[in-house]
């Protein structure tokens, strides 16, 4: 009897001494695991942090903490000081994205501009769009623009086709870092190597010409939310471009006919009769 509740109570003490040890384990690699992830071991790319410079205003900015941080984000709460009251604010939301580029294309062969139909994680339809993508390290705008010309569209264009519209920030009060825009004028193809593009969504081609541009940024039908350019990024590019094709006669005497005809009152009758 005395041999049978021993060995009832070395079992009991085994088994409890197993839990323990697997209890230990457990915590041991769940921390392992933790400390793999925060330092990179585990998971090296998407740790990568975001090598952008911090933003700082004179007189304004206090203190920052960084809350999280990837390859191409960085959010920040800052103290920052009130100009008007001079009062401390201690959760000012900060992001800072890595710099974009904008671009719109105008073809040789086609004598058209040829722009993407597409969906985004924002969007609830779908819009039309620019190419557009952000600054890798250590590049800069131009350069990065003719990168994504060649990798989304597989084109090319001579250097003085290039025209540079302007460094905008997207949003003024919390960071988003800067959009640069350009029109590339006279793409064609191009005999490089193209790199496949990381788009995650499908894109479809569409050529508009000058006029079609306009309607498309000036009344785009947002009831079916598959037309207009409806990112304030890409309609902010293909504004500018306009502007520059319809005042810049170096534009209005090369390829696009209709910006001879195509003024500031052609425009204005345009928008009033289609509304």
């Amino acid at each position: 009897m005395v041999g049978r509740t021993n060995s009832a109570r070395f079992r009991q003490r085994s088994h409890y001494a197993v839990r323990q040890a697997a209890k230990i384990i457990l915590v041991v690699g769940g921390l392992v695991l933790i400390y793999m992830a925060r330092h990179g071991i585990l998971f090296p790319d998407s740790r990568r942090k975001f090598e952008g410079p911090q933003w700082d205003k004179d007189g304004e900015t206090k203190d920052r903490l960084e809350i999280a941080s990837t390859k191409w984000l960085r959010l920040e709460a800052h103290t920052r000081r009130n100009p008007s009251t001079g009062k401390l604010i201690d959760d000012w939301l900060w992001v800072d994205v890595a710099d974009q580029v904008n671009i719109l294309v105008h073809s040789a062969e086609t004598g058209l501009f040829h722009v993407f139909r597409q969906s985004k994680y924002g969007l609830k339809g779908k819009s039309l769009a620019v190419i557009g993508g952000l600054i890798e390290p250590g590049e800069e705008p131009l350069e990065a623009a003719k990168r994504e010309l060649l990798e989304e569209m597989g084109l090319e264009t001579s250097h003085e086709n290039w025209r540079f519209l302007g460094k905008f920030r997207t949003d003024v009060n919390r960071g988003g870092g800067y959009m640069n825009s350009f029109l590339a004028w006279d793409c064609h193809q191009s005999k490089k190597k193209r790199k496949k593009s990381d788009d995650i969504e499908k894109q479809e081609l569409v050529k508009l010409n000058l006029e079609n541009l306009i309607r498309n940024l000036l009344l785009p039908d947002l009831v079916n939310k598959n037309a207009g350019f409806q990112e304030v990024k890409w309609s902010n590019t293909v504004a500018l471009s306009i502007l520059q094709i319809l005042f810049n006669e170096a534009y209005a005497d090369n390829a696009v006919p209709e910006a001879k005809t195509l003024g500031l009152s052609s425009i204005q009758k345009f928008v009033k009769d289609s509304v």
